[in-house]
């Protein structure tokens, strides 16, 4: 999913903030890049995009505000030569979520791929 006011392919180049922390994935001022996630899933793409920062309920749900979806939608993308990508397993995303340094995941992430 995207915000209707960049392009469906735009890589997010936010970076963490050194006083407030940041995403599990985002860069830093000291390692920059950017990053986008995809999906060939539909469900997997909305429940990443909307619902991994919502903890769930006592019961196990997760409850969306209608206003996270307000300005959003689902996109597609086609590429046009051979990408190096990262496959974030369960696993990792499990891990990178519970680490107490959150950037260290990400950042280990992007040196296998650096050529």
């Amino acid at each position: 999913m995207h915000a209707l006011d960049r392009p469906v392919s735009a890589f997010n180049e936010r970076l963490a903030s050194p006083d407030e922390g940041g995403g599990k994935f985002d860069g830093t001022a000291e390692d920059p890049y950017g990053f986008l996630y995809a999906s060939s899933d539909d469900g997997a793409a909305v429940c990443e995009s909307l619902l991994s920062d919502i903890p769930p309920t006592p019961l196990g749900a997760r409850l969306l505000p209608r206003i996270a979806v307000v300005g959003r939608a689902l996109g597609w993308i086609e590429t046009r030569r051979e990408l190096a990508l990262v496959r974030l397993a369960p696993a990792f995303a499990h891990v990178a979520r519970h680490l107490v340094a959150e950037r260290a995941g990400s950042h280990s992430a992007t040196r296998l791929c650096s050529p």
